[in-house]
């Protein structure tokens, strides 16, 4: 996230506004909190196993989050248990430090294997486990004209294994967001991700049903944020866009940024979103779900 939205979030408080959202009836919100100074600035979101909760979280300050949602028998989240904090290190072990730990995107792969990539210093890290030291992926030269605090933010695994990394702010001369994939060893343009409106990128995963879902963020000022999720699919040269599945009222949420999408026990398409607290007390740090009412059986 931007340094400069952090410091205008500190100058406002932000109010209630009127509920206009999509699945009116289908959302949750659960607080988290956790008794230790290292936890907040939440970026990435994803699970190890959606069925069983468990899942890791990334912190912006070079930080990992392991842990498993508590569901009531409605699915509703009622608390997080097993909770670890781990701090992201680098290829020699040590942890991340400085211009090197701005983490933003994460991506967990089926095998396990985790992915990070990171604004400031940007660049892809990839790690066997939580506490292991990072390995370097290759570096595209294009990163290099990213700015600096607007880089790679949202990050997800296609059903083939391939990797999709979209900026923040960076954008083409038309106003569009560059998007990247790593595959067989490199990276490749895959084209942009049209924007529209004012609202900047901050998460993406592929569904369950082959689609890339990508969270972006608006921000009204005093009247706080709002949140949008649109569908694409991959035509194998670019993305097209389908459908917006999720948009939120400003304030109804925090300000969200990671997000991992899975397939609820009756076979709906559901939306995990966590939300960035900048280390602020103004903002909160919460757990967002929206169920859609399409079914995938």
């Amino acid at each position: 996230m931007r340094q400069g939205l952090g410091r205008a979030v500190a100058a406002f408080f932000l109010i209630t506004a009127p509920v206009l959202a999509l699945n009116e009836r289908d959302w949750t919100a659960f607080n988290w909190s956790v008794s230790d100074d290292r936890f907040g600035g939440l970026s990435g979101f994803d699970w190890v196993d959606a069925a069983e909760g468990r899942f890791v979280a990334l912190g912006d300050r070079g930080l990992f989050v392991t842990g498993r949602v508590v569901r009531d028998d409605a699915g509703q989240i009622t608390g997080v248990a097993d909770t670890v904090l781990s701090p992201v290190r680098n290829p020699d072990g040590e942890q991340v430090t400085g211009k090197d730990a701005d983490s933003e995107g994460l991506a967990i792969r089926g095998d396990g294997r985790i992915y990070v990539t990171f604004e400031a210093h940007h660049r892809m890290w990839t790690y066997r486990d939580t506490g292991s030291e990072a390995a370097w992926m290759p570096r595209d030269p294009s990163f290099r004209s990213l700015h600096g605090n607007a880089g790679l933010e949202a990050l997800a695994i296609a059903p083939d294994n391939s990797l999709f990394t979209i900026t923040e702010d960076t954008r083409t001369r038309q106003g569009d967001f560059p998007v990247y994939r790593y595959a067989r060893g490199a990276w490749q343009n895959a084209g942009t991700l049209p924007r529209k409106g004012d609202y900047l990128i901050t998460g993406a995963d592929f569904g369950p049903d082959g689609y890339l879902y990508v969270l972006e963020r608006g921000f009204s000022g005093i009247f706080g944020f709002r949140s949008r999720v649109r569908r694409f699919e991959w035509t194998g040269r670019a993305l097209r866009e389908i459908d917006t599945v999720m948009q939120s009222p400003t304030s109804r949420h925090g300000n969200l940024e990671g997000l991992a999408v899975s397939k609820t026990p009756d076979g709906k398409i559901r939306l995990t979103m966590v939300a960035d607290d900048n280390f602020l007390r103004l903002l909160r740090t919460e757990i967002v779900e929206y169920t859609l009412q399409e079914s995938l059986d």
